[in-house]
């Protein structure tokens, strides 16, 4: 299997170099990740995320390491364009830190790449296994350390499949801290070897926001097209049936004062599919992007419809939150496993959330426990908990003083000591 992947990670590499070469005009990120750009340099620490929330933890763990060692050269590359926007913001200030696209997992790619940049040590977040990469680094003598190691029960019984080839592959990592005792036990199903496996907790802890004032709580309002005084609920990382589903349901509603949805998809690319869905549906709605004027439906003005908003973007889901009366976690009412439940806790602001919580299970215990939000098994039953929400017969508040703390400092020191071992 191992070595069916190489063959065809290499020949897909080869083609799109063909590709680049007759259309250079399509170049654009493409020259970063097959190294066709200027990608010199070397780095004491490599360090990987995909997307967004693998970015925040990734850059939470490089600013930790750089307040202990300033020197230290960094590396980050991420999968997608929202994950190297959200690496350039919260690292735009760190000198000695490159960004720039993960390069195709084919095995002359990384071998280039290691030796070009030679790191002393690679870091993934979360559970990025790219084979050529971790052979590669493994036969460069280069250690590998996987931070916020999760595993879903479905992802267990896939990787089972390939599990031979799995213990091929173990052997670059040097630790992998992970999110839980349930995740170092499907580690172990798959024989990643225990003496390498550390249960650290969820550096998604970490991820301190500040309560928001009521001055920037009116500002985000306002950005929104809502006054102060409006009550709103903001669904985040919402996936395909979960918008369907909720608008179905919001005609269900009974308040004495009016709801104000926002629905912001996991995915911008799908916004025209969740418009269209408004429309269909017969609700007006208001378009939002970051920073700019709401943008009306042709169906606004239809006075006996709820106010709903279609976000149009992302990069400001930490804002949209901060708008909000309580938050819906999208990827919960269908099987996703969820998404970061922390971020709106982190705003000050509750949280609803469905049944399908495979990758969140430990913060969505926490919220239950401290009564930080509710965990709902249907659209109707979400509807059912905002309307009681808005209408003050039911509470949740967030209680700041209790906020939990993450594992990054611990890690970044312990890294940071490997790093610099004599």
């Amino acid at each position: 299997m191992i070595g069916l992947y190489r063959f065809v990670s290499y020949a897909i590499a080869s083609f799109l170099r063909l590709v680049l070469w007759l259309r250079p005009s399509d170049a654009g990120k493409w020259s970063q990740r097959l190294l066709l750009d200027e990608y010199r340099g070397r780095y004491d620490l490599w360090c990987h995320a995909a997307s967004v929330g693998e970015s925040r933890i990734v850059t939470r763990l490089v600013n930790e390491l750089l307040t202990n060692h300033p020197g230290m050269r960094c590396l980050v590359t991420t999968m997608t364009t929202t994950g190297q926007e959200e690496a350039r913001r919260r690292l735009s200030d760190r000198s000695t830190v490159t960004i720039r696209y993960f390069s195709i997992d084919a095995p002359h790619l990384m071998r280039r790449a290691l030796r070009t940049w030679k790191p002393s040590a690679i870091v993934i977040a979360e559970t990025e296994i790219w084979p050529n990469l971790l052979l590669e680094a493994h036969r460069e003598s280069v250690p590998v350390y996987l931070v916020n190691g999760r595993l879903s029960d479905r992802a267990v019984r896939r990787y089972r499949l390939i599990v031979s080839s799995l213990e091929k592959l173990w052997p670059a990592y040097a630790r992998a801290w992970v999110k839980s005792d349930d995740d170092a036990q499907r580690f172990r199903q798959l024989a990643f070897p225990e003496k390498r496996l550390e249960v650290a907790g969820d550096m998604k802890l970490d991820l301190q926001i500040a309560p928001i004032s009521s001055k920037e709580r009116s500002e985000q309002r306002a950005d929104l097209g809502l006054r102060s005084s409006d009550w709103v609920l903001v669904a985040g990382s919402t996936r395909p049936g979960e918008e369907e589903a909720i608008l179905a349901a919001w005609s269900t509603r009974r308040t004495k004062r009016p709801l104000h949805l926002v629905l912001a998809p996991r995915h911008p690319e799908r916004c025209s599919e969740v418009k269209a869905l408004v429309e269909r549906l017969g609700y007006s709605y208001l378009a939002v992007r970051k920073g700019a004027v709401p943008s009306p439906s042709q169906a606004e003005g239809h006075s006996d419809q709820p106010s709903i908003r279609v976000v149009e973007d992302i990069g400001w889901l930490r804002k949209l939150y901060a708008a909000a009366d309580t938050a819906f976690v999208g990827g919960s009412l269908v099987d996703f496993g969820g998404h970061n439940l922390m971020e709106p806790i982190q705003c000050g602001v509750p949280v609803l959330f469905g049944p399908s919580l495979a990758t969140v299970r430990e913060a969505a215990d926490m919220i239950l426990e401290r009564h930080w939000g509710e965990q709902v098994d249907s659209a109707e039953e979400l509807v059912s908990v905002v309307a009681a929400l808005a209408d003050g017969a039911r509470v949740l508040e967030v209680d700041f003083a209790s906020l939990p703390t993450g594992p990054t400092a611990r890690i970044a020191e312990e890294l940071g000591s490997l790093l610099h071992a004599p």
